[in-house]
């Protein structure tokens, strides 16, 4: 009994390999990949380092190259004003980019301070999705 289960193990183990292994015939005749999807909108998240520690963490979405939203979150304190580098520990500074005017505020203030982008040009920009 107890070698027909045995028997039986290496009978199944050696067909799902088979099945496993098995290449179906329309992947055969034609060995070229499908077409990528669409690009429509990125996440990305990043740290920047300061004397080999992390010193500020970030995550953000670009849903078009006019529309994007980032949140980082400052993990140490740092100035060096010649660089234009102002980190202090604990901030949190949220940016959004919307269609040619910046927005961006520091910590969960209530009102945000907004900037208009010079350089944008709607007729370069596609169609957004929503």
């Amino acid at each position: 009994m107890r070698r027909l289960r045995l028997q039986a193990t290496i009978f199944a183990t050696l067909a799902l390999c088979l099945v496993a292994t098995s290449v179906p015939a329309s992947a055969q005749s034609n060995p070229t990949l499908p077409p990528l999807a669409e690009l429509t909108s990125v996440r990305f998240d990043y740290i920047s380092t300061f004397n080999d520690e992390p010193g500020v963490v970030c995550q953000g979405e670009i849903a078009s190259p006019a529309r994007l939203h980032q949140v980082c979150q400052e993990l140490v304190t740092a100035q060096e004003p010649e660089l234009d580098i102002d980190v202090v520990t604990g901030r949190v500074t949220e940016n959004v980019y919307l269609e040619g005017t910046y927005y961006n505020r520091v910590d969960d203030e209530p009102m945000w301070t907004t900037g208009v982008d010079p350089t944008f040009d709607p007729s370069l920009t596609p169609p957004h999705r929503v």
